[in-house]
């Protein structure tokens, strides 16, 4: 049964949590991504990159060879019968709390990073966090530059040369809801976690037109939180390309 959201402010274990969650001015960010490609994305970290998957992240009765299609088709007839889903799969719009009324202050798409990662990291105050120390390669992360991370056409340097210049830049100036596509330009800035699947540029090599139907199905609430469109008719690049459009129309 599900909590309400003051029984999980009263159920928190930290005294500073339970006063954070009751704090109205204590702001709220949520990060999202393309319902199609982070579904894919689950399949290709958990299920399809591991010689042995877990079990808790494969449907009853499917196995690693039955693929892509089916997978969305044996997570669907879960949603629908109410079996419990693993979190990976789950949409976003039925966690974090938004189901018992958490309410978000700022909605962010991180395929569009670029655009509001300035703001960001300046109303958090973690610029220097943020501006040294990444150029590291471990087994969970790849770094590509000192820096976490920098807008396409950016070095590091310029970056925060431009934030040290504009201190007082406020949050409110980035758009409350993210959206878009990177290009290969805008992806190889990013660093790379050992998670990372490369979803967004496989979306054609994986769904046909039963499974974006499927996927359409199993994460619409979030197609509809988040403002992304239903894709239907059209190639996953075009899709990427429909996305970016509309983000970029918007503005």
């Amino acid at each position: 049964e599900s909590l309400s959201i003051q029984e999980i402010m009263i159920g928190s274990p930290c005294r500073e949590s339970r006063e954070a969650l009751a704090d109205p001015a204590v702001k709220r960010f949520m990060f999202v991504k393309n319902p199609y490609a982070r579904f894919l994305s689950g399949y290709l970290d958990k299920v399809e990159g591991k010689r042995n998957p877990l079990p808790k992240f494969l449907p009853t009765g499917f196995h690693k060879g039955l693929g892509f299609s089916l997978f969305a088709n044996s997570y669907l007839n879960m949603q629908r019968n109410k079996d419990k889903i693993n979190s990976h799969f789950l949409p976003i719009s039925s966690m974090c709390n938004i189901p018992q009324g958490m309410k978000y202050d700022y909605i962010f798409n991180v395929e569009e990073m670029h655009k509001w990662y300035e703001a960001f990291i300046g109303y958090l105050e973690i610029e220097q966090e943020a501006q040294h120390g990444w150029n590291i390669n471990t087994r969970y992360f790849q770094g590509h530059r000192n820096c976490f991370y920098a807008p396409p056409g950016k070095t590091c340097e310029e970056l925060f040369v431009k934030r040290n210049e504009s201190q007082n830049n406020e949050i409110n100036n980035s758009r409350k809801m993210g959206g878009g596509i990177q290009d290969q330009e805008r992806s190889a800035s990013m660093p790379k976690s050992f998670h990372a699947t490369g979803s967004a540029s496989k979306l054609d090599n994986y769904y046909d037109e039963r499974s974006i139907s499927l996927v359409t199905d199993f994460a619409k609430n979030d197609l509809k939180c988040f403002g992304y469109p239903e894709w239907s008719g059209i190639s996953g690049s075009e899709y990427s390309k429909k996305l970016k459009t509309l983000r970029d129309n918007n503005e």
